[in-house]
């Protein structure tokens, strides 16, 4: 190589740089653009997360609002229908509802009134009279175990308390003249029950399938029994106050009015029962005793219609023949096997 030549390599640039300087130089300029480029790089990459993180941001109002659309969509109707019908609702979501003579009737109970298992129905709400309580008004409520009823109310109505398996205690007031069908059916802890002293009407099934009831009070005057304490297995005694319209038969376990045999009381678990001369068994009086197996009956007996449903298991002996004016039609609707002509021991 010619000395020009390599003098001209190592020579200086116009602006005082060598050729080696110039080198150097251009090489720290690509490494700084690498190094932005890697820069832009990682920030595209981290670009999708803050996206999710912002879109995460946005959803939580959204979500607030979508929330509070869903309430307003639910709760403005009740609202509507509620003004639309006057305060009828709002009444009846505090338990009462308004007769047309501006009374009150108690239609509904709910857990949150009931406090350790104790409720009180009052006799007024907002200074006017409740007489009323509703069908099915606590029907199957678990909570309710002593029930009080204020003085002032006359009715309870049809399957108001049925299904109330743990009830243990009512206390009626003496201003209740009728209780409906099936009121307290199905009550199995109720064991003792002291009906009201002016109590009118007690109607079918009030208290049947009260697995437990031993005891019944009655009142002085006359009221509907018929299948009132039907399928009750426990009941032994009823207790009557004297002078009035029944008597109980503790021997042969009988609720009596005059000559009528209006009720047997199944609890006393005999297996064998003998009729007294010259009575009349009831419609329903043996309703249910399946624990039976013979029953007695002299030929001057009358026997009424459905005197022995439910009673598959009993034996009949009756003096009189088939064909006696004293068997009314349907008195043996299980069709019972029954000895007809049967002579009764003295």
């Amino acid at each position: 190589m010619s000395e020009d030549k390599f003098e001209k390599k190592g020579s200086a640039s116009s602006d005082g740089m060598t050729i080696e300087d110039s080198a150097e130089a251009a090489a720290r300029e690509e490494v700084a653009e690498e190094a932005v480029a890697l820069e832009k790089v990682a920030a595209e990459a981290a670009q999708p997360e803050r996206k999710k993180k912002e879109t995460k941001k946005k959803k939580k109002p959204i979500g607030r609002v979508l929330l509070a659309i869903v309430a307003v969509i639910v709760i403005l109707p009740v609202i509507v229908i509620a003004v639309g019908t006057g305060p009828s609702l709002f009444l009846y979501l505090q338990g009462y509802a308004e007769r047309d003579d501006g009374s009150y009737h108690f239609a509904k109970g709910y857990d949150y009134q009931i406090k350790k298992g104790a409720f009180t129905i009052p006799a007024t709400f907002k200074g006017k009279p409740i007489t009323i309580i509703d069908g099915r008004a606590f029907e199957n409520n678990k909570k309710l175990k002593y029930l009080t009823i204020e003085e002032g109310i006359r009715q309870i109505s049809d399957s108001a308390f049925s299904g109330c398996v743990n009830l243990e205690t009512i206390a009626f007031p003496s201003s209740l003249k009728y209780i409906s069908n099936q009121a307290f059916w199905g009550c199995t802890s109720l064991v003792e029950v002291v009906l009201p002293e002016n109590l009118e009407s007690l109607h079918s099934h009030a208290f049947s399938g009260c697995d437990n009831l031993k005891t019944v009070t009655l009142p002085k005057g006359s009221i509907i029994l018929d299948t009132a304490f039907y399928a009750c297995p426990s009941l032994e005694t009823f207790i009557c106050p004297e002078g009035g319209y029944y008597t109980f038969d503790a021997e042969h376990g009988f609720l009596m009015h005059e000559d009528y045999i209006i009720r047997y009381t199944p609890g006393n678990k005999q297996s064998e029962v003998s009729i007294p001369n010259r009575t009349r068994i009831n419609s329903y009086a043996f309703a249910g005793a399946d624990h039976l197996t013979a029953v007695y009956i002299p030929e001057n007996v009358m026997v009424s219609t459905n005197a022995f449903v439910a009673c598959s298991g009993i034996t009949i002996y009756y003096e009189g023949d088939v064909t006696s004016s004293y068997l009314k039609e349907g008195w043996n609707p299980e069709n019972l096997n029954v000895i007809y002509n049967y002579t009764m021991e003295e």
